[in-house]
C-alpha cells in the first residue's frame, strides 16, 4: 500500500489502484451515524466533490439533507481553500432566511470530513415536471406564475449586503415542494457573493447554455441571474434546452401559444449584451407582473404536482430497503463505453452509471489502441462512447478519428481533465467527437450529456463553447469583402 489518502467512496487506492482495506458494504455505510444524530439512509446526488445524502433526524425524528465534501480528494495545496470554500457556503445558507430557500440546520466535522445539513425539499424540479408533462412544453398559464417567484427569490438574493449571485439558475435546480405547492430554489454549491475578479484569476463556472457570457469570464453580477432565469423559462415554454450558447430563437416562433408580451420579456433577459438586459430582476417581475393579470393568469387553477401516495416519506423510504419490486418497467437503456487509462476514474464512472436507470455499461477500453479493436468487433454500437483525450500511445483525439471511420454514426465525448485550448477543442470535433466534457465537473453533470447526446444534442463545457464560437465568428473565417 502507498499510503495515499483516499476517500470513504473509493474501493480501490486514487494512487496504485490497490484495493483499499476497512471498506464498508452498502448497508452499514447506510446505517452510518453521524455525531450521533443524522442517520444517513440513500444517496440523493452523487458530485464529483460532494455527496448529497437523504438522513434522518432521530433527535427530532425528520428528514433531511446532508452534503459531505470529499475533502481526501482534493490535492494538498487546494484543501485548504476548498474547505473555506464549503465553510463559506455553510455561512452564505446559514445567514440566508426565505420561504423559497431551504434552511441550514447544522454544520460539522467528523472523521476528517465536513458535513453540511439542510432542509430535505420534497417535490419534484421542473426538469422533470417538464419532461412528465411538457408535451411538447408548459403552458404559460403554469410558468409565469413560477415566473414571478422566481423573481421573488433572486431579489431577496440580490438585495443581501453584499449581493448574493446565485450563478446555476436552470429547471432542474427549482423545485415544487409536495406539501404546498411551494417553489424552493435548491443547491447553493456555486452561489457567492457579488464581488469581481480579473478573468485570468476566475473559474468559469454554470452550466452550459444557461449561464451568460460574462460569468464565463468570471465577471458575473445580478443581472448574469436574469439571464439564467430567461433561458429557464425560455425552455419551460418552449420544450427545448438551450443548445447552441447565447443563440436562442423567439418563443412565438415555436409556440405560437405565447403571448407577444411574455416573449418579448423573455427575449429581453436573454439579451447577450447585458446592457440591454433589464436593469435588475425587479424590473422584469414588474412587467411579467403586468401580463399575468392582462391574461387574468391568477384567476385560473393551477395544476398541483403532488403525488398520490400518502405514506410518510420515512415510511417509504425505510420499507424500500426491505421490499423487491416484483414487477418493473423495462425500459431501453443508454448502452455506454468508456475509454479511460485511469483505473479510479474509470471504476467511479462505471459505478455511477450501474446505480443510474436509464444507462448500461457495454464494455471499457483502458486506452486508445484497445478500443479501436474493440469497436472492430461490436456487434452492437454503443450509444455512447466516453474518451479520455490524454492517454498514452494512441490518444483520445487519434482514436475517435480511427473509430469514426470504423463506424461513422458512433456518438463520442470526449472526456478530459486538460484545460480547454483552441487547438485541442476544435481536434477534437475535427475528428467526429459529439461532444467536450469537463472531468473535474459534476457527475450527475455527465450523465445529462449523455441523455443529452444520446437525444441528438452536443453538450459542449462552456470554455470549450466559447473557443468554437470565436472560431466560427473570427475575422479569419469571415474576412471583409473588398
Amino acid at each position: 500500500m502507498c499510503h495515499t489518502s483516499n476517500s470513504e467512496i473509493l474501493k480501490y487506492c486514487k494512487n496504485c489502484g490497490e484495493p483499499l482495506k476497512n471498506k464498508h458494504t452498502k448497508a452499514e455505510r447506510l446505517e452510518k451515524l453521524l455525531v450521533d444524530r443524522y442517520r444517513v439512509m440513500s444517496p440523493l446526488k452523487i458530485g464529483a466533490m460532494s455527496g448529497v445524502y437523504l438522513a434522518k433526524d432521530i433527535r427530532l425524528n425528520s428528514l433531511c439533507a446532508v452534503k459531505e465534501l470529499y475533502i481526501k480528494l482534493f490535492p494538498d495545496d487546494d484543501r485548504d481553500l476548498t474547505i473555506q470554500n464549503f465553510k463559506s457556503e455553510a455561512e452564505l445558507l446559514a445567514n440566508l432566511r426565505h420561504p423559497s430557500l431551504p434552511r441550514v440546520i447544522d454544520y460539522f466535522y467528523e472523521e476528517g470530513k465536513y458535513y453540511l445539513v439542510m432542509d430535505y425539499i420534497s417535490g419534484c424540479d421542473l426538469f422533470t415536471i417538464l419532461e412528465k408533462d411538457g408535451i411538447p412544453w408548459l403552458s404559460q398559464e403554469v410558468v409565469l406564475p413560477w415566473g414571478i417567484e422566481i423573481c421573488d427569490v433572486l431579489i431577496y438574493l440580490h438585495n443581501q449586503s453584499p449581493p448574493v449571485i446565485y450563478r446555476d439558475l436552470k429547471p432542474s435546480n427549482i423545485m415544487i415542494r409536495k406539501n404546498d405547492q411551494k417553489l424552493m430554489l435548491v443547491d447553493f454549491g456555486l452561489a457567492q457573493m457579488f464581488h469581481f475578479k480579473p478573468a485570468s484569476n476566475e473559474k468559469a463556472l454554470g452550466t452550459q447554455g444557461y449561464a451568460p457570457p460574462e460569468q464565463y469570464a468570471g465577471r458575473e453580477e445580478p443581472r448574469s441571474d436574469l439571464y439564467s432565469l430567461g433561458v429557464t423559462l425560455h425552455h419551460l415554454l418552449s420544450g427545448t434546452p438551450p443548445e447552441t450558447p447565447f443563440k436562442f430563437q423567439s418563443l412565438r416562433e415555436i409556440n405560437k401559444d405565447i403571448s407577444p408580451e411574455i416573449d418579448k420579456i423573455i427575449m429581453k433577459a436573454i439579451e447577450r449584451d447585458i446592457s440591454l438586459r433589464y436593469p435588475d430582476v425587479l424590473s422584469m417581475k414588474k412587467e411579467l407582473l403586468v401580463v399575468l393579470d392582462k391574461l387574468g393568469i391568477s384567476k385560473k387553477e393551477r395544476k398541483l404536482y403532488i403525488l398520490e401516495d400518502k405514506t410518510s416519506e420515512i415510511e417509504k423510504i425505510e420499507r424500500s430497503h426491505k421490499v423487491i419490486k416484483n414487477k418493473e418497467v423495462v425500459k431501453k437503456k443508454i448502452k455506454i463505453f468508456i475509454v479511460e487509462d485511469d483505473k479510479i476514474v474509470r471504476r467511479m464512472l462505471t459505478m455511477y452509471i450501474k446505480l443510474t436507470e436509464d444507462m448500461e455499461i457495454i464494455g471499457e477500453a483502458s486506452n486508445g489502441r484497445e478500443a479501436i479493436e474493440q469497436f472492430k468487433k461490436f456487434e452492437t454500437i454503443p450509444d455512447i462512447t466516453l474518451m479520455d483525450i490524454s492517454m498514452p500511445d494512441v490518444d483520445g483525439i487519434k482514436a475517435t478519428g480511427e473509430i469514426i471511420k470504423i463506424a461513422p454514426d458512433a456518438k463520442i465525448l470526449m472526456l478530459t481533465a486538460l484545460e480547454c485550448t483552441r487547438e485541442i477543442v476544435i481536434e477534437s470535433f475535427k475528428a467526429g467527437a459529439k461532444g467536450y466534457i469537463i472531468k473535474d465537473t459534476d457527475i450527475d453533470d455527465i450523465a445529462e450529456s449523455i441523455r443529452k447526446a444520446y437525444e441528438g444534442g452536443s453538450p459542449i463545457e462552456p470554455k470549450a463553447a466559447c473557443l468554437l464560437i470565436n472560431e466560427i465568428t473570427s475575422p479569419q473565417k469571415f474576412p471583409p469583402k473588398n
